[in-house]
């Protein structure tokens, strides 16, 4: 057994047996401790700066769809840099894998090696995303890991751009690579670029990336050298692991301050209608993610995903270290923002027994499964953090407090661009979803990219450079955030039409077509469900070169697109995961990107605070007059305190009128279950979780009061 292997496995066991360090060398000398850690993040974040301007490709140098980090020689992080936070957890497991496997005695790990990895059943959430490890050796001794990952835009893949949605095994999801070694001596392995160049469409945005992080990682393992031989590699090799134990004493602190012992329980829902999709098996999907929560009194979080769907034939399962990075990057955001970003955050939150994952869509045992959009990821972190956000709220935490998180929607392409050339890639304006409303305000408009919450939104004219479209317009999606006594953050909606082309392919990633995948709390309502519109056929030029009126948006009206009434042609509803489909020049494509739920009752939401609404347009007077009851002048939007309280009077009455008593409602849905009435997807997401989960069954029996021997709804 390798020297490394050895010392993993032993840290692994004391961590789970509670054999934490003692704080020896913060308590001596507390200065020293944090000047070092301040040396250490700085040179990690610098690296960062740094290569980002290496790629050429928009999702990372523009948006910052990367991060670098410092591990210890066991494959624990010790600082990490700003960006991609979802991959906190993801990289390490990387490293942890090439020891466990015995890299070190099989491969070898020398000086000037740099290995990838963009196995998402390793590490990373799926194959774009690849990461590169660099061993880090000073006077002989291995004292660590420089590493990086990037979001590559191009893996050769049976769809263009790095995330093939309509992937339904992993053999469908191009470049897979389990900890290669792709570089000795510093130097990239000639026949390594060949692979790629012969593997991919446009092997450019893997050979950029790439050397992007390994330039990162060099400045981390040549900066770190300097750092470690000005303090001294004993000091250092103590300090790491106590850098580790600060931050997780302070996270333990931090949830027992923060978060009301208990046992919270939230479920969530996805659907994915592949049976309207170009795919292989045309299966139609509806998900059920369900957590339960339980916080105790000595800050302990314990995490269970039991009663969760299991894996499908569909490209949005999520592996377990995915699930991870998704977990940590919450608890960041909403408790842990201002702690040392390292290993100490997962130790208090999600390492070990703390959490339970079974067989299931976010956490498949089949290493075949698909998982290329690994979008149930988000939707387990939703729900994940909306039991988080109960605790705080009880705690009166109200800002921490977090309904769920919304699904980033992106575009995937290929073909021939404008300018003759083969492109491929992902079009990314991820950044600018609605952010859910807290327990004391808004959501906000266009901010937030869940697993990036440094994502930047990105200029059109980057990629008007990389894709064969034009932008007509960037505007907030009106009503797209959850109504809500405090509103859920509204997304965007871009339209564009495809230019100087006829050989082009689009295609979308995100889900909630039927289903609301970000659901709004405590009597507020969801955020909208996703769809796509397309104008083909469009009579688009003669308008251009006529100078005549030109579309913008959607409208005012979705169900009559602004754009039929200035063009001519076809509108084409579809929903919102598309795989890739060929677009002709001039066709209009209306990107949806997910809006945030929403808090409170809606006819609690202050009236001025809709006035203001109407105002900036991000409200609809339909909405206002109908779901928030607020009663206003037409002209003007000035608010009627008067008819306000009226139409909020009425209704109260209405829903009382229409309210049912609960042992009513159970025993007609006892009926349903009894004779099987109930719709197709529903029924056969249940099915599938009784089939699966004991605990479920025992609970769902008790619930409907069904028989003991009660299997399967009929």
């Amino acid at each position: 057994m390798g020297i490394l292997k050895q010392r993993l496995l032993e840290r692994e066991k004391n961590i789970l047996e509670g054999k934490y360090p003692p704080l020896k060398r913060l308590e001596e000398d507390p200065i020293k401790f944090e000047v070092l850690y301040t040396k250490i993040a700085g040179l990690v974040q610098n690296s960062r700066e740094s290569a980002k301007q290496i790629s050429a490709s928009p999702i990372v140098r523009e948006m910052g769809e990367c991060i670098f980090a410092l591990f210890t020689p066991e494959g624990d992080s010790i600082a990490f840099s700003t960006g991609l936070l979802l991959h906190i957890a993801s990289i390490g497991s990387s490293i942890k894998w090439m020891l466990k496997n015995d890299y070190e005695e099989k491969v070898g790990i020398e000086w000037g090696d740099h290995f990838f990895n963009n196995d998402p059943y390793i590490g990373g959430a799926h194959s774009a995303d690849q990461a590169t490890v660099t061993p880090i050796i000073v006077d002989g001794r291995f004292v660590g890991w420089a590493a990086a990952l990037t979001h590559c835009m191009e893996i050769g893949a049976c769809e263009p751009g790095g995330i093939p949605v309509s992937s339904q095994t992993r053999f469908e999801e191009g470049i897979f690579w389990p900890c290669l070694k792709i570089a000795e001596d510093d130097r990239l392995k000639h026949d390594i670029e060949m692979m790629v160049e012969r593997g991919t469409r446009v092997p450019m945005w893997w050979a950029l990336d790439t050397r992007a992080r390994m330039a990162g990682c060099l400045m981390i393992r040549d900066g770190m050298k300097e750092i470690i031989e000005e303090v001294g590699v004993d000091y250092y090799m103590e300090v790491i692991y106590e850098f580790i134990e600060s931050s997780r004493r302070v996270c333990v602190d931090r949830i027992e301050e923060r978060c009301f012992p208990g046992r919270y329980r939230m479920t969530n829902f996805m659907d994915l209608p592949l049976s309207t999709q170009n795919v292989r098996f045309k299966i139609d999907y509806l998900n059920a993610i369900r957590v339960d929560l339980e916080i105790g009194p000595d800050g302990t979080l314990l995490t269970d995903f039991e009663g969760t769907s299991p894996a499908g034939m569909h490209s949005n399962n999520a592996s377990l270290c995915c699930l991870t990075g998704n977990l940590i990057t919450s608890v960041i955001q909403r408790l842990f923002y201002d702690v040392k970003l390292n290993e100490g955050i997962a130790q208090a939150s999600v390492y070990g027994d703390q959490l339970k994952v079974p067989d299931s869509t976010i956490n498949p045992h089949d290493t075949t499964t698909a998982c290329a959009a690994w979008t149930m990821g988000f939707l387990a972190d939703g729900v994940f953090l909306a039991a988080l956000g109960a605790s705080v709220y009880v705690k009166g935490y109200r800002e921490e407090v977090s309904g769920a998180v919304n699904v980033p929607a992106s575009m995937i392409g290929g073909g021939t661009d404008q300018f003759g050339r083969i492109f491929a890639g992902a079009l990314f304006e991820a950044a600018v979803g609605g952010n859910d409303a807290s327990g004391a305000m808004d959501g906000l408009d266009t901010s937030m990219f869940p697993s990036n919450p440094e994502g930047d939104f990105t200029d059109a004219e980057v990629w008007e450079n990389i894709f064969p479209i034009v932008w007509l317009g960037r505007r907030k999606d009106p009503d797209g955030g959850g109504m809500g006594k405090f509103r859920g953050g509204n997304g965007i909606q871009s339209l564009y039409f495809i230019a100087n082309t006829n050989d082009c392919m689009l295609g979308s990633i995100t889900f909630g077509d039927y289903a609301f995948d970000t659901p709004g709390s405590m009597g507020a309502y969801p955020a909208s469900a996703n769809y796509k519109y397309f104008f083909v056929n469009t009579n688009l030029k003669e308008a251009i070169e006529k100078r005549l009126p030109l579309p913008h948006s959607v409208g005012g009206d979705p169900s009559q697109p602004e754009w039929e009434s200035l063009l001519e042609g076809e509108t084409v509803r579809v929903s919102s995961q598309m795989g890739v489909r060929p677009f002709q020049e001039h066709d209009l494509f209306l990107q949806f990107n997910k809006s945030g739920g929403g808090l409170g009752d809606p006819i609690d939401r202050d009236p001025k605070a809709v006035e203001r609404d109407l105002l900036r347009g991000d409200t609809s007077e339909l909405t206002a007059r109908n779901v928030y009851c607020v009663a206003f002048d037409p002209e003007t939007k000035e608010v009627d305190p008067q008819g306000t309280e009226t139409l909020r009077a009425d209704m109260r009455k209405a829903r009382l009128e229409r309210g049912r008593p609960a042992a009513e409602y159970i025993e007609e849905v006892r009926g349903k279950i009894l004779k099987g009435e109930l719709p197709r997807m529903p029924k056969e997401c249940v099915n599938q979780i009784l089939e699966r989960s004991e605990g479920f069954r025992e609970e769902f029996l008790d619930c409907w009061g069904l028989p003991p021997d009660f299997d399967q709804i009929p």
